[in-house]
């Protein structure tokens, strides 16, 4: 009988003890967050910074995020442009940029397995080529105007990619790489190119239709 008294009284105690110290914390907001903030970075890790992971990966996740979204730009715009070269190279883009997409995904998978992302937002010309006006693209309706709008978002893009790539030459580690890298280089200047002519005779049309 004393025996199942003293359990019982060292019981009661446990739970008073118990309760203070959950009083305590809610009382004291300096001590929740403390917990919160522990419960927090023990239940997932930090993430790696971009800057931090090898250049090679930074590359391979940035420039298929770029890619990705001339991907998006091009159809958007199928069905809408109107010149017949433009629109053989809309349809043209999202095949050729693909194709890059998934052997950049073929290399991570095979060099940096489980790698946490490392899309790095300040590589060379990657933050200005991103803010495109995807909203006008939808809302503006097919004609000369959205050919010339098309081709004003598209080139900047390119050129962007052309920038990344350079200094990939430079940077890469993988020999894969450079030799993308000198594809996209070649690829995105000379369609670059041949926008920028076609925008001078869609200028030209444009102000030959307004006399």
């Amino acid at each position: 009988m004393k025996k199942l008294i003293w359990c019982l009284a060292v019981s009661f105690l446990v739970v008073i003890v118990m309760a203070c110290q959950k009083e305590e914390t809610k009382s004291d907001p300096a001590a929740q967050d403390f917990k919160s903030a522990t419960t927090a970075s023990s239940a997932t890790p930090a993430p790696v910074a971009p800057a931090s992971s090898p250049y090679d990966l930074q590359f391979l996740d940035t420039m298929s995020k770029h890619h990705a979204s001339a991907i998006e730009m091009a159809k958007m715009a199928q069905g809408k442009i109107e010149q017949p070269e433009l629109k053989a190279l809309v349809a043209k883009i999202p095949v050729d940029q693909q194709k890059e997409i998934d052997q950049m995904k073929s290399w991570r998978d095979q060099w940096y397995p489980a790698a946490p992302s490392a899309e790095n937002m300040k590589m060379p010309g990657m933050s200005s080529s991103m803010n495109m006006d995807m909203g006008g693209m939808q809302s503006m309706k097919q004609g000369h105007d959205y050919d010339l709008m098309f081709i004003d978002m598209m080139v900047p893009h390119h050129e962007a990619a052309v920038m990344m790539s350079r200094e990939a030459l430079t940077k890469a580690q993988h020999p894969e790489i450079k030799k993308l890298a000198q594809q996209i280089i070649d690829a995105q200047t000379k369609e670059s190119g041949e926008m920028k002519k076609w925008k001078e005779g869609l200028a030209k049309g444009g102000q030959a239709h307004k006399h």
